[in-house]
């Protein structure tokens, strides 16, 4: 069997990280919203929420390491990277269009493409177009200003949500991207990409003291910020009723997505595990369709269709929580499938 140097921690992230897209977008997400007493399961419910969340950053993440270490010209990113990512954005238009046809849709692909589409295609598109000078910041930064930037980040991040439900003037925050916007995924392809790349920068150097002293760090700032975003959440939930819970849960969601990807990086690594060859194959085909599986599930209503669906399964009428697992579970597997049997066509793959 011919060795590789794939890191399979990478396909393990990417797979999570879809997963927590799916299950953002199913009842489990909204629960902390329905719930009217602070008790175990409302704490449970809404630390999920919380985590849910960190589903598109850890896949920003995924890129920063893997591409913020690269030297390739503009023109090289724009054919390569760029020019993709616009044909799939164009694809995706159409598609919405199609779908809604039925319901009197005015078909204007150029109102879809520049601002119908999912947020996360746009933050990407401008991530890449970014490319070269976040590879300026990220290659030229020393290990302490790796730590320096790790730690401003985590502050603002999260300051910025006490700053929010206070009802203090934030603009002084919201001007400084690389580490915080007010609206918290207005970042997130700033930070997220640069925070990855850094984490795993310190991991592949090896150097155990400061991996453990990386590990210690984030998970203390996953703490505070999940007590932070139960707080305020909570707060903003039954004083205020409610008028920034979105901005409350996105903002404690820095320290998490950190350690998870950290822990991964560190723990599924190639000299910690050894992957079956079969099993290897599998990890890499789930991976390489997570595009493809995120498209479909934010761009077409088939989730919604199943969904309504399974609601109408009688023994699972009081079991909202089964419910949505079976709908992941269900909606993984057949758009893996789909995916990986497009991947199939040629040029197919190279777009997803």
């Amino acid at each position: 069997m011919k060795q590789t140097s794939r890191n399979y921690a990478y396909d393990v992230l990417r797979v999570l990280a879809i997963l927590l897209v799916l299950f953002c977008h199913k009842y489990s997400y909204s629960a902390p919203e329905l719930l009217d007493t602070i008790d175990l399961p409302y704490i449970l419910a809404l630390c999920l929420s919380i985590l849910y969340k960190c589903g598109p950053p850890l896949f920003l993440m995924i890129s920063g390491a893997l591409l913020l270490g690269k030297t390739e010209s503009f023109k090289t990113i724009f054919f390569h990277r760029i020019l993709r990512f616009l044909i799939l954005m164009v694809l995706c238009t159409l598609v919405v269009c199609l779908i809604h046809l039925h319901n009197r849709f005015e078909f204007r692909v150029e109102l879809i493409f520049f601002g119908g589409l999912n947020w996360y295609l746009y933050a990407y598109l401008a991530f890449l177009c970014m490319l070269p000078f976040l590879r300026l910041i990220a290659q030229h930064a020393d290990g302490s200003q790796r730590v320096l930037y790790l730690i401003l980040a985590a502050v603002f991040y999260s300051v910025s949500g006490i700053f929010l439900y206070a009802g203090l003037d934030a603009r002084l925050l919201d001007n400084m991207p690389l580490f915080n916007t007010v609206y918290a995924s207005n970042c997130w392809h700033l930070i997220f990409p640069l925070a990855g790349y850094f984490i795993a920068e310190v991991i592949k150097e090896g150097d155990a003291a400061k991996v453990r002293k990386l590990t210690l760090w984030t998970t203390v700032v996953a703490v505070l910020n999940l007590v932070q975003g139960e707080v305020l959440f909570s707060l903003d939930r039954f004083v205020k009723e409610g008028v920034n819970l979105e901005m409350m849960r996105q903002h404690a969601g820095f320290g998490p997505t950190c350690l998870i990807f950290l822990l991964i990086l560190r723990f599924t690594d190639n000299s910690r595990i050894e992957v079956h060859p079969k099993r290897a194959w599998v990890l890499r085909e789930l991976s390489g369709a997570t595009l493809g599986v995120f498209l479909i599930e934010t761009h077409t209503n088939f989730s919604g269709l199943l969904s309504l669906q399974i609601v109408k399964w009688s023994f699972l009428a009081d079991l909202p929580y089964t419910r949505a697992i079976l709908a992941v579970a269900i909606e993984f597997v057949v758009y893996s499938l789909t995916v990986m049997l497009l991947r199939r066509i040629p040029g197919v793959k190279k777009l997803l």
